[in-house]
């Protein structure tokens, strides 16, 4: 005979359960669990203080003045207990941020909290201030009086991101490296200081900082820091498999090189980088170098400048075989009169038909592509593990020639059965295909189609006729796509938006966008709407354009 199952009250001893269910509580719930019972409250607060909030908000625990403080400096002591509660707190925190002092923060008052942090913080093998502390991140523009960062290292930190002036930078990097030895992860981003005319500035010691960090894989640093030096130092470096100069990167990772015993000897240059995220003129001018990184498997490129985007497809193509994810994107004017980039044209396009592992591929524009139904289905047939396609998705810039029609989706429907997303500016006001049962449908893949961007009439029943036919059931027209849904971070370090849609303000665009809108309504209300027996599409034959 089965035994009772335990009672319910015994989940609660059992640490390893309360610790995953805590994981799934919020701040107000841990909270209350912080004041059950002893073991309860141990993995709450774990929970609670494992993204620690600033580093003055922490301190505060162990100097309680410093809220009063004002215009002096710390003279208590401190207790056995503020140290215990201190240590209760410091123990737990994993993730430590520090955005600066602020203007309410007196110079007197700074300097003491660095000296107090000064005189704790640990020699030889004495205990860290924080000793789980795996991540950190300092955001200080203007110059420190008083490094509050120093105190705070320790060898057992993974990640450090820092965005510092460059006075800072040229005094304190080598320190700080030499603080955090086995940093995987660093991020370097520049602060005031770095750009000023016609003054002549020492270069921050970055590629001999960079030396030392031997478990190194992941960088990311701004351009201006950059330097030919840097590159040479990067390129021979074992473990380094993530280089980014821009603010976004893929979230899905393809690292396929595992282990250093599989890189040959001599030494290839990048033998282990496989993400790749940079401006075309850091990619275009570091090109000896970084076009010998042969195992790269994700690569976004940012043209800030009038870089040919021809030259650059050209070089990555022949370059970077193994490419799986790819994304380019074009600067967007955004004052009346600014520059327009190029307009992206077949020539451009056709070097990347011999990437045959590319699943993503995203090219952000202005202005729709100059291509046309013929050139689109060259792209479907060679490139059919594609999960993600984007070409010109919001182009916004009327154009003056022949786009590609409807008709361009057939052969995508046809040979990339993975699609996820699709998207591409097309004229959908003229020529739409009739539908015919040959046709080949998308995969129940698909579940996201951008098509706002493109030309619509007053026809729309038979754009909504031919939609319905190829697309999936649960497959959506929409407007706006998350760069997440294109496997796009933004940086939260970096102020950035992957694309903007403010040009869908103008007159023009949103009646377009409107338009579309109906399409997308009735495809819904066609197949799935409660009352979509008694309603037909030719009836938006007969409605006013929106």
């Amino acid at each position: 005979m089965d035994s009772d199952p335990p009672p319910p009250s015994s989940f609660w001893t059992v640490g390893e359960l309360v610790s995953m269910l805590m994981e799934f509580l919020d701040k107000k719930s841990l909270s209350a669990c912080a004041r059950v019972s002893k073991m309860i409250s141990e993995h709450a607060l774990d929970v609670l203080y494992r993204t620690g909030p600033e580093i003055l908000d922490i301190i505060k625990l162990l100097c309680p003045e410093i809220q009063r403080a004002g215009e002096g400096s710390i003279t208590q002591d401190i207790t056995p207990f503020q140290w215990s509660r201190f240590r209760h707190y410091s123990s737990r925190i994993r993730i430590l941020r520090h955005s600066g002092f602020g203007t309410n923060i007196p110079f007197a008052l700074r300097g003491s909290i660095c000296d107090l942090l000064d005189s704790l913080s640990p020699d030889g093998g004495a205990l860290p201030l924080f000793p789980s502390l795996k991540k950190l991140i300092v955001e200080e523009d203007l110059p420190m009086r008083y490094p509050i960062i120093l105190p705070l290292l320790h060898d057992g930190l993974k990640t450090l991101s820092l965005t510092l002036s460059h006075i800072d930078y040229c005094d304190l990097l080598g320190e700080i490296v030499h603080k955090a030895p086995n940093l995987e992860r660093l991020s370097l981003r520049d602060g005031c200081g770095f750009l000023i005319s016609g003054v002549l500035k020492p270069t921050p010691p970055t590629a001999d900082a960079i030396l030392s960090l031997s478990s190194l894989r992941s960088l990311s640093i701004s351009s201006i820091l950059l330097t030919p030096e840097v590159m040479e130092m990067l390129a021979s470096r074992p473990r380094l498999s993530e280089l980014s100069t821009c603010s976004y990167r893929f979230h899905i990772r393809h690292r396929n090189v595992s282990s250093e015993e599989s890189i040959p000897f001599p030494l290839p240059k990048f033998p282990q980088l496989t993400e790749l995220y940079i401006s075309s003129k850091s990619l275009m001018g570091h090109g000896r170098c970084i076009f010998q990184a042969s195992n790269l498997t994700a690569l976004i490129v940012v043209f800030t400048d009038g870089t040919p985007a021809g030259a650059a497809t050209e070089l990555i193509s022949a370059s970077f075989a193994l490419l799986k994810d790819l994304a380019i994107k074009f600067f967007e004017p955004r004052l009346r009169g600014d520059i327009m980039p190029p307009t992206l044209t077949r020539e451009a396009i056709d070097p990347l038909l011999r990437l045959k592992f590319l699943e993503v591929l995203i090219i952000e524009h202005p202005q729709p592509p100059r291509v046309n139904d013929y050139d689109l289905g060259r792209v479907a047939i060679s490139l059919p593990n594609l999960r993600c396609f984007q070409l010109c998705a919001r182009g916004f810039v009327s154009a003056e020639y022949e786009l590609p029609t409807l008709r361009c989706l057939l052969p995508f429907a046809q040979h990339c059965r993975k699609l996820k997303t699709f998207g591409i500016s097309v004229d959908a006001s003229d020529a739409v295909p009739p539908v015919h049962r040959a046709h080949i449908p998308f995969s129940h893949s698909l579940d996201t189609m951008i098509l706002y961007s493109s030309k619509i009439g007053t026809e729309t029943s038979r754009v909504v006729n031919f939609l319905a036919s190829i697309l999936p059931p649960h497959a959506l027209l929409r407007h706006i796509v998350s760069p997440k849904e294109m496997f796009i971070e933004e940086s939260s370090v970096v102020v950035g938006c992957w694309w903007s849609n403010n040009h869908f303000s103008a007159k023009g665009s949103l009646r377009k966008v409107k338009t579309w809108s109906a399409v997308a309504a009735a495809l819904v209300l066609l197949r799935h709407g409660p009352s979509s027996k008694n309603w037909h599409p030719h009836s938006l034959a007969t409605s006013r354009p929106l």
